[in-house]
């Protein structure tokens, strides 16, 4: 039997594991656009830059979205326990 609160807390995990993958991915390709400037790799440094630009603008729509409230833990499973 799933509780009431399950499909929100799910909602919130997968928003912050959507996050948590952007911020690694975002931050790679940040490397990998400072090692191709410091090559002279003009085209890949652009098209890593502009990569690292959408993940940013992504990065902050997901911050704006609203976390679904957490409901307070049910008292059913202390029920009968005294």
């Amino acid at each position: 039997m799933r509780s009431e609160g399950g499909g929100e807390r799910h909602a919130a995990r997968r928003l912050e594991n959507r996050i948590e993958q952007l911020e690694y991915a975002r931050d790679m390709i940040r490397e990998l656009r400072d090692m191709m400037a410091a090559e002279r790799f003009e085209m890949l440094t652009f098209q890593l830059e502009m990569a690292y630009l959408e993940a940013s603008d992504r990065l902050r729509e997901l911050h704006a979205e609203p976390m679904p409230p957490t409901s307070p833990p049910s008292n059913r499973a202390h029920a009968g326990r005294r």
